[in-house]
């Protein structure tokens, strides 16, 4: 399989072709450089029939609509039958999110100039059931409240981050002189392999209970609590309440949970970010040194996955999932072989959170039990599942159809 190799001359050149040919039109875009802008133009292959303006979302370009030529904008709308696309694949808000933050603009816009609001498609990594919500809570308890909300805009399920970390994975080695992996054999020091930058709730949760089971001293463990932006008066007050949710259960030791769950453990350098999100080299040199691994994803109530799940089925190691419930299914329906075979994944069936960390922990405590000769030869067990899930990575587009179904959606409401 031919790997992409980034050539950033091509690139610019590219989108001016793009705009040219296509009428689209590119909101907050300041380093077409950029990875996340690469994978846009080159994962986007439309041939639109009417001037399209396509926000690819950046979080330090929040105010970008506020800057475009809206006479411009209303003329396309009102004369050229245009279609307004906000692209927030790489990260899932709902739709009650959204219209409370950097979309309110939008909506006022259409809203005073009479353009229909079904002109506006969002796409982000959500299921439809999950974007048109008005949940905003993330209880660790009990199942997330899924109360639909209705607004008449486009909706489109689209992760971008499957492709990120496909392109990630081809290119960082050769961008940085490392060239492809190809040596994924374990040689572990330890049981498994543990890590978290951010600082959030089921990862405090998660530390707490690799101390309090006495398992901590078996992995290779990072827990940064790196806080991006300013820890806000509502997120303390989140985790008051998820706390206080906890404090019900009668397994849970309060105490150690304020110990334990904020201390901190470092492996490497945890300011930056972009150079290993994507980069499965950092990672790797942990993997290879453990035998099974322990994803701590971002989300825990909303059905979507990032580069933490994707870099276990990359590296060719087995790994038990902190997330979403069901997102093994989800990985199940995509293709992909999960790891029944050395671990309990009833977890992944339980409605709350701290059900699924219960499970997950028993296994954890079960795992390192063994001797770590016994461990690896266990894992080793698995290595066509490896195998399978590497190839299937490797060998599929990741764009999920989303030409289509762009292409059908504009179709639709253009033609009423």
């Amino acid at each position: 399989m031919e790997k992409p190799v980034i050539n950033f001359e091509e690139i610019l050149h590219d989108i001016q072709n793009r705009y040219d040919r296509n009428h689209l039109k590119f909101i907050g875009l300041d380093d077409p450089g950029k990875l996340s802008y690469y994978i846009a133009y080159r994962l986007i292959k439309l041939k639109f029939k009417r001037p399209i303006w396509w926000w690819i979302f950046n979080v330090d370009l929040q105010n970008a609509f506020k800057e475009i030529d809206r006479e411009e904008l209303l003329k396309d709308f009102k004369e050229r039958d245009a279609v307004f696309i906000l692209d927030h694949s790489a990260d899932p808000l709902n739709v009650i999110s959204l219209t409370n933050s950097f979309l309110k603009d939008v909506l006022v816009f259409f809203k005073e100039n009479n353009i229909p609001f079904n002109r506006l498609l969002v796409l982000t990594p959500l299921k439809d059931h999950e974007f048109f919500t008005k949940c905003v809570d993330t209880p660790v308890i009990k199942a997330a409240d899924r109360t639909p909300f209705d607004l008449d805009v486009g909706h489109i399920t689209f992760n971008r981050l499957f492709y990120d970390m496909y392109l990630g994975f081809n290119v960082m080695g050769e961008y940085r002189g490392k060239g492809m992996i190809s040596d994924f054999e374990k040689k572990p020091d330890k049981h498994f392999l543990s890590l978290s930058r951010r600082d959030e709730f089921n990862r405090r949760l998660h530390n707490y209970m690799l101390h309090n089971n006495d398992t901590f001293k078996y992995g290779i463990v990072s827990h940064n609590r790196v806080v991006e932006g300013v820890y806000t008066n509502n997120e303390k007050q989140v985790d008051i309440a998820l706390t206080k949710e906890l404090v019900t259960k009668d397994d849970f030791d309060l105490n150690n949970f304020l110990d334990f769950g904020y201390r901190k453990h470092l492996l490497d350098d945890v300011s930056q970010k972009g150079r290993v999100s994507y980069d499965p080299y950092p990672h790797l040199k942990f993997s290879v040194k453990t035998c099974f691994e322990i994803v701590i994803e971002t989300d825990w109530t909303n059905t979507w996955l990032t580069e933490k799940t994707f870099k276990p089925l990359l590296c060719k190691s087995p790994f038990l999932l902190i997330g979403p419930r069901h997102s093994l299914a989800y990985l199940r329906d995509l293709g992909f072989k999960t790891f029944d075979f050395m671990f309990d994944e009833s977890y992944d069936d339980q409605k709350a959170l701290y059900d699924r960390m219960i499970i997950i922990h028993k296994n954890i405590k079960k795992l390192t039990s063994l001797p770590l000769k016994d461990c690896l030869e266990l894992v080793n067990r698995g290595k066509d599942i490896y195998d399978h899930n590497h190839s299937l990575y490797q060998n599929t587009t990741w764009d999920f159809d989303i030409n289509n179904k762009i292409e059908n959606y504009i179709e639709r409401i253009t033609n009423v």
